[in-house]
């Protein structure tokens, strides 16, 4: 799994994503949107379960406009286009929906929405000690790219 300090949105599409039309990683990255709107790199988490086909049989997100303030964010493989690299993104708040790059936004259960934000991570001590020290020391470690 890789992991950019730099969140990727989805671009919304108009197909649904099928069962056994992609798997997925272990792992995810989270990102914090601060109340002036900036996103930042907040740490990376293995889950302790993979998200592999969690995403099939969600309702289809109505519309919102409410901006999440946490985030976790990975990528798919799509069997169809062979793909490796397929944007996703979980919102753990606001509209709390599953965005995959190219099809349509799902809801997120709270099954997925638990997992994705389980455990102490990064993101804990993020709002603990603030984005600085963290951020400074996840970029030096890892020359802004986990993987």
């Amino acid at each position: 799994m890789g992991c950019n300090t730099i969140r990727v949105m989805p671009e919304i599409g108009d197909q649904i994503l099928a069962a056994g039309q992609y798997w997925g990683g272990g792992g995810v990255c989270r990102y914090i949107t601060e109340p002036d709107g900036n996103t930042v790199f907040a740490g990376v988490e293995l889950l302790p379960e993979s998200l592999d086909q969690l995403f099939t049989g969600f309702p289809l997100a109505g519309e919102c406009s409410v901006v999440a303030s946490i985030a976790a964010g990975m990528t798919l493989s799509l069997a169809e286009t062979g793909r490796n690299d397929v944007p996703v993104l979980v919102e753990i708040d606001g509209c709390r929906r599953v965005l995959v790059d190219g099809y349509i936004p799902l809801q997120a259960s709270s099954d997925v929405i638990g997992q994705v934000d389980s455990g102490v991570h990064l993101t804990d001590q993020y709002l603990r000690t603030g984005r600085r020290s963290i951020r400074s020391g996840v970029l030096d470690a890892t020359d802004g790219r986990l993987g």
